[in-house]
C-alpha cells in the first residue's frame, strides 16, 4: 500500500478539522451564554456572541462543503467525489497559471519544435538563414508558449543591447519629432529600441546624456547639432552619427538638410515678387542654424542688388516670440515689404499681430517661413514655407548608424556626408498671384 504524506493528510483532513473547530467554538459560546456568569455581563456582550458564533457555524459548514474532499479507496461515494476534486484541481491550476507567469526557455521552445537550440537563435538573430518551415514551426511553438526573448540577458552574452540613442535640442518642435518618427521606423525594422534624450539646446544637457548612453550601454547614438566632446564616445567605441552641417573640418559621419540653400531660395523669390526691404525673424536659441540661415538670405540680398536690404531680427522660437517681435517692428514704424520667418510658429504669431493692428497680408505685409506644417494651408493666407524632410533625414541618418553597427569596414573608412535639399511650397502670404493653391519649386 502506498504510504500517504503529511502534506496529502492534512490536505485530506483540513475542510473536517475547520467543521468540527468552528462547531466547538459555537458550542462553548452556547455553553457560556446559558451559565449563571451571564447576568454579570450585559446583553450588548453576549448577543453579539452568539450572532458571531452562528456565523462561524454557517461558514465552517459552508467551506467543508464547498471545497472537495480527497477520494479515499473505496465507498459508495468514491467515484462521485473523486469526479468532484478533479474538478476543483483542474479551476484551482488555471487560478494558479493565470496569476503567475510560467517561465519558458529557448530550450523548451527548442524542444517542443523539434529543432536544436543554434536554430532556435538563428530565428531570432538571422532569419533569414533558416528555411521558411522550420522559421514557421519555431515561430508558431513560440508564439503558443508565450515565450519572448531576454534581450537583457542576450545583451550582456553578445555585448549589444540593441538600442540606440537619440539626442534631439527640443523634443516639442516639429522637425524634432518628425527626425525621431524617421528614426524610429528604420530601428523597429532593425529590431532596436530608440532611447530619446532632449538637451534643450544645453551644451551641458547634451553632455549629461551622452554619459547615461555610456552608462546604458547603447550601441550606437544620433545627435543634433553636437554641442558636447565626443571623444567619450570614440574612447567607448561607440559609433555616430551627427544629425547637422559639420562645424569645421568633416571629422564625424553626418548628414543633414542644407538649411542655408533652402534660406537663399526663399529670400529670391521673396524678391522675385517685389519686395526689396526684408526683415528675417530667427531663432536665437540656436546659433549653428541661425548662422546657417542668415547666411543663405543675406547671400541672396547681396547677389540680387538693386536696392534690396535685408536686416535679422532674433526672438525666441515660439507663436508668442513671432507676435512680440512683430509687435515692435509695426509700431516702430512703416511696416517691412515682407518678413521671412524662421519657423511656422513664428510666422502664426506674426498672423496675429498683423490682424490685430489690421495690416492685410500679403497686400501691406508679405509672409513666408523657412519650415512646413499642416496648420500652414489651414489659416488665412496660406503660409509660403519651406518643406523640410526630417522624418527623412532621421531614417538616412539611422541607416547610416547602422551601417556602421553592421559593417566593420564602413566604420572604418572616410566618415560620409549626406546632404538633403528643402523644398519651396508657394502659398498665399508672400503676394503669389497665380491661380493655383499651392506651387512648388522643384
Amino acid at each position: 500500500m502506498k504510504p500517504v504524506s503529511s502534506k496529502q493528510t492534512i490536505s485530506h483532513f483540513f475542510p473536517a478539522v475547520q467543521h468540527f473547530s468552528s462547531n466547538l467554538f459555537s458550542f462553548f459560546l452556547w455553553i457560556f451564554s446559558k451559565s449563571p456568569l451571564v447576568p454579570l455581563f450585559p446583553e450588548t456582550t453576549y448577543i453579539p456572541c452568539i450572532a458571531f458564533s452562528s456565523f462561524l457555524w454557517y461558514y465552517g459548514r459552508t467551506a467543508a462543503l464547498s471545497i472537495p474532499h480527497r477520494p479515499a479507496a473505496g465507498g459508495r461515494c468514491a467515484s462521485a467525489n473523486a469526479e468532484r476534486f478533479a474538478e476543483y484541481q483542474r479551476k484551482r491550476t488555471n487560478i494558479l497559471r493565470q496569476g503567475r507567469r510560467q517561465v519558458v526557455n529557448i530550450k523548451e521552445v527548442a524542444r517542443q519544435a523539434g529543432v536544436s537550440v543554434a536554430t532556435v537563435s538563428r530565428v531570432l538573430n538571422h532569419p533569414e538563414l533558416v528555411q521558411p518551415e522550420t522559421k514557421t514551426r519555431v515561430l508558431s511553438v513560440m508564439e503558443a508558449l508565450h515565450y519572448t526573448p531576454n534581450w537583457f540577458a542576450r545583451g550582456l552574452n553578445l555585448g549589444k543591447t540593441r538600442t540606440i540613442a537619440l539626442l534631439v535640442s527640443n523634443i516639442e518642435r516639429g522637425t524634432d519629432r518628425d527626425l525621431f518618427a524617421g528614426v524610429e521606423t528604420v530601428a523597429l525594422k532593425k529590431g532596436y529600441a530608440t532611447f530619446l534624450c532632449n538637451t534643450h539646446g544645453s551644451a551641458a544637457a547634451e553632455a549629461d546624456g551622452l554619459r547615461m548612453v555610456q552608462d546604458r550601454k547603447a550601441d550606437g547614438v544620433l545627435l543634433c547639432a553636437p554641442l558636447a566632446d565626443l571623444s567619450g564616445l570614440h574612447s567607448a567605441g561607440i559609433p555616430c552619427v551627427s544629425i547637422g552641417r559639420p562645424r569645421d573640418a568633416l571629422t564625424e559621419n553626418c548628414c543633414y538638410i542644407n538649411c542655408e540653400e533652402g534660406a537663399f531660395r526663399m529670400t529670391r523669390h521673396l524678391l522675385s515678387l517685389g519686395h526689396r526691404r526684408l526683415v528675417f525673424l530667427l531663432d536665437r536659441s540656436d546659433p549653428e542654424d541661425l548662422r546657417q540661415v542668415a547666411a543663405g538670405c543675406r547671400r541672396a540680398v547681396l547677389e540680387w542688388g538693386g536696392g534690396a536690404d535685408g536686416r535679422v531680427l532674433l526672438t525666441e522660437n515660439s507663436i508668442q516670440g513671432g507676435f512680440v517681435a512683430a509687435e515692435r517692428l509695426l509700431q516702430s514704424g512703416p511696416p517691412p515689404d515682407a518678413l521671412l520667418c524662421d519657423s511656422d510658429e513664428l510666422a502664426f504669431g506674426v498672423l496675429k499681430a498683423a490682424r490685430d493692428r489690421g495690416v492685410s497680408i500679403p497686400e501691406e505685409l508679405g509672409l513666408a517661413c523657412l519650415t512646413d506644417s499642416p496648420l500652414c494651408t489651414i489659416v488665412t493666407p496660406a503660409l509660403t514655407s519651406l518643406e523640410q524632410p526630417a522624418r527623412r533625414l532621421g531614417m538616412v541618418a539611422a541607416r547610416m548608424l547602422f551601417d556602421l553597427l553592421e559593417n566593420e569596414e564602413f566604420s572604418a573608412g572616410v566618415p560620409q556626408e549626406i546632404i538633403l535639399q528643402p523644398k519651396l511650397k508657394i502659398r498665399r502670404s508672400c503676394g503669389n498671384r497665380a491661380h493655383i493653391s499651392e506651387l512648388f519649386d522643384e
